[in-house]
C-alpha cells in the first residue's frame, strides 16, 4: 500500500492569511483577551486582534494550545480520509505545549503514524516548512525525506524581533 501522508501545522504558522494549493490541517490556538476567548483566525483575525490591543492597553493577551481531544479528532478524521501517516509541524516547543500534546494525542490513534517536528520557530518559517512538506509529498517523498528537508530549513533560517 502506498503511503498517504498528511501535513498539520499550528495556527502560529499563519497559513490562514494566504492562499496555497494544499489541504493542510491546522491545530488552532485559543487567544485570550481579558475575559474573552477566541479561536485563532476562526473567531478573530490578526487585524482585529491587534486592533483590540491598540484600543485597550489594559488587556494583556495570552494564548493556549488546542485541547488534546480536538487533536485526536483531527487525527481520527485523517484516518477516515485514508491517511496512514502525518507530519505535524509545531511552533518551537519551548513556546507552546503543542509539540508535546501532539505526541500525546498521537498515542491514541493506532492507525496513523504521526511524526511531530519541532520547527524551533514560528510564523513564516513554519509556514514555509508546511508548504515544502506538501510539495515534497505531492512529488512522492517519504516522511524521512521530508523531515531531512525540514531540518535543513529549520537550521538555516533566522527570525528577528
Amino acid at each position: 500500500m502506498k503511503d498517504k501522508i498528511a501535513v498539520i501545522a499550528c495556527s502560529n504558522a499563519c497559513l490562514d492569511y494566504f492562499d496555497y494549493p494544499y489541504d493542510i490541517k491546522i491545530f488552532r490556538s485559543m487567544l485570550h483577551l481579558g475575559d474573552e476567548d477566541y479561536l485563532d483566525y476562526v473567531d478573530i483575525s490578526a487585524d482585529d486582534f491587534y486592533k483590540r490591543l491598540e484600543e485597550d492597553k489594559s488587556v494583556f493577551p495570552s494564548s493556549s494550545y488546542m485541547p488534546i481531544g480536538q487533536m485526536i479528532e483531527i487525527y481520527e478524521n485523517l484516518v477516515k480520509e485514508g491517511y496512514n501517516k502525518v507530519i505535524v509541524i509545531s511552533i518551537a516547543a519551548p513556546l507552546s505545549g503543542i509539540y508535546n500534546s501532539s505526541q500525546i494525542a498521537a498515542k491514541t490513534v493506532d492507525e496513523l503514524e504521526v511524526t511531530v517536528f519541532d520547527s524551533r520557530t514560528l510564523a513564516y518559517p513554519e509556514a514555509k516548512m508546511a508548504l515544502v512538506a506538501c510539495e515534497m509529498i505531492e512529488k512522492g517523498a517519504s516522511v524521512p525525506e521530508v523531515i531531512k528537508e525540514l531540518e535543513y530549513i529549520r537550521d538555516h533560517n533566522k527570525i528577528y524581533f
